[in-house]
């Protein structure tokens, strides 16, 4: 995630939705826990409670994938309010083999090596139905599903949802590729009607929240 005093932004960073791409185009609005990658690689490496310790900005900086609810309720009250949000959004099925190649092909992925186990996406749903299936949706609505970014990007839509909101802050829209997933084929071939459905299942929340199509 990222905080910028200066141009009164919060960006929560749902993984595999260009996430490190956002923060390389806006880290230099940041204060030095975001704006510096040193700092920021040492302190999310460090106890949790060391950032606490510190400061609420390195408590922030110190999660990288941290939900809106808890930004809020690490930040100074009314804070969070007061600040311009936003979050982008994918499709769960193309998030879902994204997220399946991207830990196949990463050593730093905590999940690499179980994800070299499987031999297909079909297994790997069957992993993530039974540890940690988050909903997208987790990162950018409260318990009660109430929307506490001020804006939602798409994925999809990726070039011209972060130009609008790069210009909701009066910054330049210069995006560059980074942390992407290499994979020659489209996401719909991994699927068999099995997977493609369990998926459904597994996210239903984010496909009724987010606007996606089962």
């Amino acid at each position: 995630m990222l905080y910028s005093q200066e141009k009164n932004f919060v960006f929560v960073h749902v993984w595999k939705t260009a996430g490190e791409s956002i923060v390389e185009s806006f880290r230099q609005y940041c204060g030095v826990l975001f704006r510096s990658r040193v700092a920021n690689k040492l302190l999310r490496e460090s106890p949790e409670f060391v950032g606490r310790s510190i400061s609420w900005r390195a408590h922030l900086a110190h999660g990288q994938h941290l939900m809106a609810r808890d930004i809020r309720n690490i930040m100074p009250a009314g804070l969070y309010d007061s600040t311009y949000s936003f979050g982008f959004v994918r499709n769960p099925w193309d998030w879902t083999v994204s997220a399946y190649e991207y830990a196949r092909q990463t050593p730093a992925n905590p999940e690499h090596k179980i994800a070299l186990g499987f031999d297909s996406l079909k297994e790997y749903v069957a992993y993530r139905e039974d540890h940690f299936p988050r909903q997208q949706s987790s990162f950018l609505f409260d318990e009660n599903d109430v929307q506490m970014v001020t804006r939602i990007g798409r994925f999809e839509n990726l070039g011209d949802d972060f130009q609008a909101i790069a210009s909701d802050l009066g910054l330049p829209a210069d995006l560059p590729k980074r942390n992407v997933s290499k994979r020659s084929r489209d996401w719909r071939s991994y699927y068999d009607d099995e997977t493609y459905d369990r998926v459904a299942k597994l996210y239903r929340k984010d496909i009724e929240l987010l606007g996606y199509h089962a």
